[in-house]
């Protein structure tokens, strides 16, 4: 989805969208330009269009919803199926599929194709959501969402942006698997995999090494193709890794990792970002304070096209890390730290 006003629409903190979509609410489209700086807008980002659509849906909590911004980088939404309303363009057709009732079933692959985006670097347009998706998920966008499971429901309900309908299932979120390959995959491992196997199995492969220098001509201009498993053992070991991987990247139970003991935040004196850069194991974000103990590949990580742990500071460049601020960007570096780990795991079986 594209907001065309990412600074507005996106927020770190739930109470700091809820206060932006109260001001469309209840201030004159005047006040709210002038509050928050609007200069220019779009045919698809008019203000007045953003006042309309939460004057017309409420400021109900199933509105405001987590987004995965950037890789290891999510912030929060007012999300309604109304195109160039709040959001210029909701892509509610896909994003809908991110937005289930049953958390579970939201799951999504993020796929992307080199092309002009991550250069001659290997690789790296790979990540896993559960949560809807901006457009520039990646370096210059191109990122393609495949949600693992569809709601087969009419999508319109309130709004305009959809009539599309998949289905009359009983069940009304269902598994967006292609059932021909399914069953190739159960005469392959006797078994028939489920729906979050078969994509960590995916996400570990797109992970690997060995993967990505085979594939690296391929994977300039085309989708990845995944090769099929040569027995169930070696699916389930490399599906494992791949579950590892997805848990990591979706940073579930991050209070189990200890990340601030590991890269402990040191220093006197103000922690605002001035600027982001590492030297000699650490990272500094202004001359007195820094992150100890961070390996430089850790530094250089890529996911994306983006240098992950430069990054999300320089995204963040003249505020100050409060204490939430700093204990989550440790655990990011525990996040890149371990997936340097598990993509060597892996490529000991997929070789």
């Amino acid at each position: 989805m594209r907001t065309h006003r990412d600074n507005i629409a996106y927020q770190s903190t739930l109470n700091g969208i809820k206060r932006i979509v109260q001001d469309f609410r209840d201030l004159e489209e005047q006040a709210i330009k002038e509050k928050y700086d609007i200069t220019k807008e779009s045919e698809d980002s008019k203000v007045i269009n953003g006042i309309r659509n939460i004057k017309e849906f409420g400021i109900k909590e199933e509105f405001f919803r987590e987004a995965t911004y950037r890789p290891l980088d999510k912030r929060y939404t007012y999300f309604t199926n109304k195109s160039k309303g709040f959001i210029a363009r909701p892509v509610y057709d896909t994003m809908r599929h991110l937005a289930h009732q049953d958390q579970s079933k939201n799951l999504g692959l993020i796929i992307g194709k080199s092309g002009n985006v991550v250069g001659d670097m290997p690789w790296n347009l790979c990540f896993v959501t559960s949560t809807i998706v901006d457009l520039n998920i990646f370096y210059r966008g191109g990122g393609y969402v495949y949600p693992l499971y569809v709601d087969t429901s009419k999508a319109v309900n309130q709004g305009n942006s959809s009539t599309q309908e998949l289905g009359d299932e009983k069940e009304t979120i269902i598994s967006n698997l292609n059932g021909d390959i399914i069953k190739q995959l159960a005469k392959c491992l006797g078994v028939e995999p489920s729906p979050e196997d078969l994509l960590d199995y995916n996400y570990a492969i797109l992970h690997s090494s060995n993967y990505r220098e085979k594939f690296k001509e391929q994977l300039k201009y085309q989708f990845p193709r995944i090769p099929y498993p040569r027995n169930e053992e070696e699916f389930k070991k490399i599906a494992s890794l791949g579950n590892h991987l997805r848990h990591l990247h979706l940073m579930d139970n991050t209070a189990a990792w200890n990340a601030k003991s590991l890269f402990p935040f040191k220093g006197n004196g103000s922690s605002i970002i001035v600027k982001p850069q590492w030297k000699d194991g650490k990272v500094y974000v202004n001359k007195e304070n820094y992150y100890d103990n961070v390996p430089e590949e850790v530094w250089r990580y890529y996911i994306g096209g983006y240098q992950i742990a430069e990054k999300w500071l320089k995204d963040r460049k003249g505020t100050e890390l409060d204490f939430n601020a700093i204990i989550h960007y440790s655990n990011i570096l525990y996040v890149l730290t371990k997936t340097i780990y598990l993509s060597k795991e892996i490529d000991k079986i997929y070789i």
